[in-house]
């Protein structure tokens, strides 16, 4: 078969088109799901296998815990952690399991001042948690997340902050040409 050269420029023009539709629309909304049902799209729901073209660690979306048939929901993770970004977890998944999926909390983590934010009938729920007391085993179970969660992990704040340090810095050299100024003129 000879390719002519009308016939690569509409291949050519179909693949381009193919993945500029690709790159606008969610792959949701060109592939639905055939195993996940319609009111599971609109929860952040859905079944691994249509996840597998996702790559994984891209654009901060990770996938954790996936397994075949596994069903993942998805998960908003902010601040000081290993991987902040959108996880697609497994259901059932608590805060703690999350965290870990995540590289665990930083050492800037301010783990007593965790919180989770998640609508319910309407209304926005703020969850405030002291992973700091989960993590030493007080008894306490860590709370099992819902599809489109949003997890912050807050950092502690510096004692003296980068625009202080940047100042104190600034100031510290202008006092030492200053005192060279003097030594020299002195001489």
């Amino acid at each position: 078969m000879k390719w002519n050269h009308g016939l690569k420029r509409s291949l050519v023009l179909f693949l381009i088109f193919e993945l500029a539709i690709e790159a606008v629309f969610p792959a949701s909304l060109l592939y639905p799901f055939a195993s996940a049902r319609a009111d599971d799209l609109t929860t952040g729901l859905s079944v691994s296998k249509d996840l597998g073209s996702m790559k994984a660690g891209q654009g901060s979306e990770f996938i954790s815990g996936d397994y075949p048939g596994a069903v993942l929901m998805r998960v908003n993770l902010w601040g000081a952690v290993g991987k902040p970004g959108i996880h697609f977890v497994p259901t059932q998944t608590d805060l703690i399991t999350l965290m870990s999926y995540a590289g665990g909390p930083t050492e800037s983590a301010k783990l007593g001042g965790v919180y989770i934010k998640r609508w319910s009938r309407g209304k926005e729920i703020v969850l405030d948690v002291d992973a700091e007391d989960l993590l030493e085993g007080t008894g306490t179970k860590p709370p099992i997340l819902q599809a489109n969660d949003v997890v912050v992990i807050p950092q502690k704040k510096p004692i003296i902050s980068q625009d202080m340090g940047v100042l104190v810095s600034f100031v510290a050299s202008v006092l030492s040409i200053v005192a060279v100024g003097i030594v020299l003129t002195r001489k």
